[in-house]
């Protein structure tokens, strides 16, 4: 992550994890498929603590 997904506190916004997130579970589930897969919806996800730039 760079300063390009920061806020301005130096933490990575919560919406680009979100889509990292989402990005990997759909190759993950259109692996197993066999066939495109999309997310349907997504009911709630929790950040415990801030991750900033270079952590992840």
């Amino acid at each position: 992550m760079g300063p390009v997904n920061a806020n301005n506190l130096g933490n990575v916004h919560g919406g680009h994890i979100m889509k990292l997130c989402d990005e990997a579970g759909g190759m993950a589930a259109t692996k197993h498929a066999r066939r495109p897969a999309v997310t349907v919806t997504v009911d709630s996800m929790n950040f415990h603590s801030p991750v900033n730039i270079g952590n992840l």
